[in-house]
């Protein structure tokens, strides 16, 4: 390293508090100490009178590295991997071995640089057990227990070779000074040992990742394509569960409850997509004595029918874009309609989603044309042809309500997210707080999505859609009953695991925040990466990745 000269391959950062690792550890005891750390690291802890600061330092550290060399707990990655060592008393430094050090390695990085830093506290923490606690958890402190801070780097000496190009990381690093950093809830009623994930890709991996937060057995379902996917790999269990086509494995009901009964889960989280609003499915869960981590049968069933979803808004109050207030069943109730309402207008099917099933019509003479066309797509998508008619809003927003509800009669707004940036109806770019929203706009607005969760009895996590027009009206759109794909937006802003709250509220405990949600803090956006080709009107480009570089560095999360 002449000249102290080297090249920096990656950073990672990462804070974690005393607090939380007493609560966890007098839960989880020995059996979360061995999985965490080495025999020498606990060695090295225990000699101190207290050691709980240096667990929750080599803790941090081992976050830190991982972020550094950019790939999380993912991939065989596991905890263990990273070993803090101390050489004679010297300064902290990394070991890495098995996949992690072959990543490493493969960064061309040939040393690594480790900082631990804490702020004084003036609570002592208790010791950490010797033995699995058979006992309730420890209450924390009163005031914060301490924070501990670790700081990887991974470098390469100036001329030492590298292997390849640089990755990026998948974990967000996260100085002390950026929005909150995500609160793990601490389940507190019968608690979940074994969970189900009846979906693949992402959203799979990140429900693992929380579910090992929570030190939950995560278990991955997979169609033979998928065998070697990432979920597969990072999931504590993976089962098969049929051929490629998704109604032949994902979308087959009797195979995955069947095989949630056999490995004996105690919950299935669908993720999105797939069963995630089937309310035959989480029926089938709740007669198979499985929980279903999401809404009751009932409310997925009512509110997945916009007509009566929109029944739902208006008896709560809400505002309402005019329209009809059943069904349209024939091109003659369409024209009666439309010179009730005025043109524009919006053709939409009763069962309509993703952006199928509805058409703008803007003169009389195009609406027989639209009306058979329309039809006929939500015949064809949805198995189901009814169709309502409201009045086209112009240039309008498209904002969206995050809500928790619990079963102790909380029902929480944690912020708007802004998704107006739509093509083809689907959605390109996430961000909160909206730009078009005054405080006095987002309270009446969160609250009018509170009002329409209450009204239907909701429970868990969900998504209340609205429409604002260009004078900043608001109008009901409809209701999402599921975690959404941007659902980390709000995470980023707001420090909640939703993840995290959605299993509490299925474990019937309350939310984690009590009657104070927090306030959000900082601005997100999120971009969703699509495979289009914008020579050829964007139509779909199909053919093989080759090579993906995802970005890194202090509040980017992948």
């Amino acid at each position: 390293m002449r000249g102290g000269m080297v090249a920096v391959k990656g950073i990672g950062v990462d804070v974690v508090k005393v607090e939380r690792l007493v609560e966890s550890l007098g839960r989880f005891g020995e059996r979360m100490e061995k999985r965490l750390f080495t025999e020498g690291e606990l060695e090295y802890c225990r000699r101190h009178k207290d050691p709980l600061p240096h667990l929750a330092a080599r803790f941090a550290a081992k976050e830190a590295a991982f972020k550094a060399i950019g790939t999380g707990l993912s991939g065989g990655v596991g905890w263990k991997q990273a070993e803090v060592i101390q050489p004679g008393g010297q300064q902290p430094k990394l070991r890495f071995s098995g996949v992690a050090l072959e990543r490493f390695q493969a960064l061309g990085a040939t040393d690594s640089h480790l900082t631990l830093s804490h702020a004084p506290r003036k609570q002592a923490a208790a010791k950490a057990p010797a033995r699995k606690s058979k006992g309730p958890a420890r209450k924390p402190a009163r005031k914060p227990a301490r924070a501990v801070a670790g700081r990887a780097r991974a470098v390469r000496r100036r001329g030492a070779p590298s292997d390849g190009p640089r990755r990026g990381g998948r974990g967000a690093a996260r100085p002390a000074t950026a929005p909150p950093r995500v609160r793990r809830a601490r389940v507190t009623a019968a608690r979940f040992r074994r969970v189900l994930i009846a979906n693949r890709g992402e959203i799979a991996v990140r429900v693992i990742r929380t579910l090992r937060e929570l030190d939950i057995t995560s278990i991955a379902l997979f169609s033979e394509p998928d065998r070697a996917s990432l979920h597969v790999l990072t999931a504590d269990e993976a089962y098969p569960i049929g051929p490629g086509p998704s109604r032949e494995s994902y979308l087959h009901l009797e195979r995955v409850i069947g095989t949630a009964k056999r490995v004996r889960a105690d919950a299935i989280h669908p993720g999105y997509g797939f069963f995630a609003e089937n309310a035959g499915f989480a029926a089938a869960c709740e007669a198979a004595g499985i929980a279903f981590i999401g809404p009751r049968p009932a409310t997925i069933a009512a509110l997945g029918d916009k007509l009566a979803a929109r029944d739902a808004a208006r008896a709560a109050k809400v505002p309402m874009v005019p329209g009809t207030p059943g069904t349209v069943d024939s091109l003659a109730q369409a024209q009666a309609a439309a010179k009730a309402i005025g043109f524009p207008l919006m053709l939409k099917a009763a069962a309509g989603g993703g952006g199928k099933g509805m058409r703008v019509v803007r003169r009389a003479s195009d609406l027989a044309a639209a009306w058979e066309l329309t039809r006929g797509e939500a015949a064809a998508a949805f198995g189901d042809a009814r169709m309502y008619v409201e009045r086209a809003i112009e240039r309008p927003r498209h904002v969206e309500a995050q809500i928790v509800a619990d079963g102790h009669g909380r029902v929480a707004f944690l912020g708007e997210r802004e998704c107006s940036i739509q093509r083809r109806h689907q959605k390109l770019l996430e961000e909160t707080p909206s730009p078009a929203f005054d405080a006095k706009t987002r309270a009446a607005f969160g609250e009018a999505a509170c009002r329409v969760a209450k009204q239907v009895g909701y429970l868990n996590a969900g998504t209340v859609e609205f429409i604002l027009d260009e004078d900043g009206r608001f109008y009901f759109l409809e209701v999402n009953t599921r975690l959404q794909v941007e659902h980390p937006v709000t995470e980023m802003v707001t420090g909640l695991d939703l993840v995290a709250e959605q299993i509490r509220i299925a474990e019937d405990a309350p939310l984690s925040f009590g009657d104070r949600p927090p306030e959000p803090r900082g601005w997100s956006m999120e971009a969703r990466i699509v495979a289009e080709d914008p020579q050829r009107d964007f139509m779909p480009s199909i053919g093989r990745i080759e090579r993906v570089r995802f970005p890194q560095g202090p509040g980017v999360r992948n």
